[in-house]
């Protein structure tokens, strides 16, 4: 590490600044042109400047990061940086500039899409400072969590893992027989806990721990488990997985695998055309027990033959429709500009109200069981902004993202104050969660948690709240194969043999050699 920051140093000169910036804007130009000349809606210079300057953070910050000038494990803010590129350019170019509401379809105006644009550059540029601030880019956390990895501890995981897949399996009936008190627990069990486990497995197996059932078990899983999550209609549980496993690998070689990437987001592409005819089949009837591979032939069936029809039939534009179809998933671009249509014309500013919820999610529903709801924001926003008639509101929830609440509360104020915020959170849960020095077990807590921290669409409470839930609940199933670093300690200094036990398994490591089962 100290090499890479020598170098990285050493090569801040003329030339080499300039290389840096000719790299950094490359990509940025040419994705740029590409939705240009694709376009599919009139788009104004402004909106177009403020296209460039997102994909410019992101590109800045990623090289930045390639080139070792930023010694993070993993580029988190230039993949945060990236979401708000694809969430608010893509759909600026390909999206539609209709908004359905409870008055039917209406245009929104030019001036308030331009503005959108600005205010995503704005509040990128705030979180920008926030994360490069030297006050927080102090010294690198220490392991104060340990996971003791062991052929036993390994078998450990795969028993949790075996549990919250059975608790994945019959979700619905596990909520209906605990309660409501127990609900949150359950779901975070079921959909959050395997993302860490299966991380902390592949982070040992890279480091050469591991055992004959890793080897045979991790491809398994995957692969039944993404077959599992498309036979029940959830894409995005299948993309969370499969980044969870990009992530680790990325933490280990400093790069990302540009094919397996490439793969994913083809196939996520491909798929969800056909997510919308599955759930009309299964979901409307009731077929939630559907098997595995009945449901998955059907999605992918499904979405071949929309894509055959787009590509191959006789109607040009068809396929402009299914790609915008597929663009409408992610945007919460003209959430952004209806929101800055109406206020504070017709709703005025909140004033921090929407934040009420944010201390609330902290607390767990079975201490607590009356407590309010973190949908009661997003229900608030759906009848204020005119998307949803007050007596449909327990059936939709609809979110325009922290950065869109950020300027419903205070104006522009606040997407300054709260983005600026989010950017120290973030460089602190990058020291914290993914610096080397802090261990195999919150290495894979930060992974798991980085698809939550891209998850931008989010509000506030349920963004910045939830993670303290999921962390705490994960770490209490996974109690007996942890130890506090003042407990390790005080047990080395009382053991020989296990001071030199962990030399040993150090030197491994170091050298790259594998492990009990290799």
């Amino acid at each position: 590490m100290a090499q890479r920051q020598i170098s990285g140093t050493a090569a801040r000169t003329p030339a080499a600044l300039s290389v840096h910036a000719l790299k950094t804007a490359i990509l940025p130009v040419l994705l740029i042109t590409v939705l240009w000349l694709l376009r599919t809606n009139e788009v104004s210079l402004i909106s177009v400047a403020c296209s460039g300057a997102l994909a410019l953070f992101t590109a800045g910050s990623y090289y930045r990061w390639r080139e070792g000038f930023d010694t993070g494990s993993i580029p988190l803010f230039a993949l945060v940086a990236a979401i708000f590129w694809m969430t608010f350019s893509v759909p600026l170019f390909w999206g539609k500039e209709t908004f359905i509401g409870i008055n039917g379809l209406r245009h929104l105006p030019p001036d308030a899409i331009d503005k959108a644009m600005v205010m995503a550059v704005v509040g990128v540029a705030a979180m920008w400072v926030g994360n490069s601030l030297r006050p927080i880019r102090g010294p690198r956390t220490p392991e104060f969590i340990i996971f003791q990895s062991s052929p036993k501890s390994h078998a450990y995981l795969w028993v949790v893992l075996a549990v919250c897949w059975m608790l994945a399996r019959w979700l619905g009936t596990a909520m209906t027989v605990s309660g409501a008190a127990l609900t949150q627990p359950i779901k975070v069990l079921a959909q959050f806990t395997p993302a860490p486990i299966f991380a902390l497995l592949l982070l040992d197996y890279q480091r050469g721990r591991f055992t004959r059932l890793d080897q045979v078990g991790i491809p398994i899983y995957f692969i039944a488990r993404t077959g599992f999550e498309l036979a029940t209609g959830w894409l995005g549980s299948t993309l969370m997985l499969g980044l969870v496993a990009v992530l680790a690998y990325v933490m280990k070689w400093r790069k990302f695998p540009v094919v397996p990437v490439a793969i994913t987001v083809l196939a996520v592409l491909f798929l969800q055309p056909g997510k919308q005819a599955f759930r009309s089949r299964y979901w409307a009837t009731g077929g939630g027990n559907t098997g595995i591979v009945e449901g998955a032939s059907f999605w992918i069936t499904q979405s071949a033959v929309l894509w055959k029809d787009a590509l191959m039939g006789e109607n040009s534009a068809q396929w402009k429709e299914l790609g915008m179809s597929s663009v409408d998933r992610v945007d919460i671009f003209h959430q952004a500009a209806n929101v800055l249509d109406y206020t504070p014309r017709i709703v005025p500013y909140q004033n921090g109200r929407l934040y009420s919820f944010l201390l609330v999610t902290l607390v767990p529903r079975f201490v607590w069981p009356n407590k309010p709801s973190v949908n009661d924001a997003n229900r608030w926003y759906q009848v204020a902004y005119g998307l949803t008639r007050e007596e449909d509101i327990l059936g939709v929830s609809i979110s325009c993202g922290f950065l869109t609440e950020a300027y419903i509360n205070f104006g522009w104020v606040g997407v300054c104050a709260i983005m600026f915020g989010l950017g120290m959170f973030l460089r602190y849960f990058e020291c914290v969660f993914l610096s080397p020095s802090s261990g195999a077990y919150l290495n894979a807590l930060g992974i798991a948690l980085v698809p939550t921290l891209m998850t931008i669409e989010a509000q506030l409470s349920a963004y910045v709240g939830g993670i303290v839930q999921m962390m705490a609940l994960t770490t209490l199933a996974l109690v007996p194969v942890l130890i506090w670093h003042t407990t390790a300690k005080r047990k080395a200094f009382y053991s020989p043999a296990q001071v030199a036990l962990r030399k040993r398994a150090a030197a491994r490591a170091m050298a790259g050699t594998p492990g009990w089962g290799a």
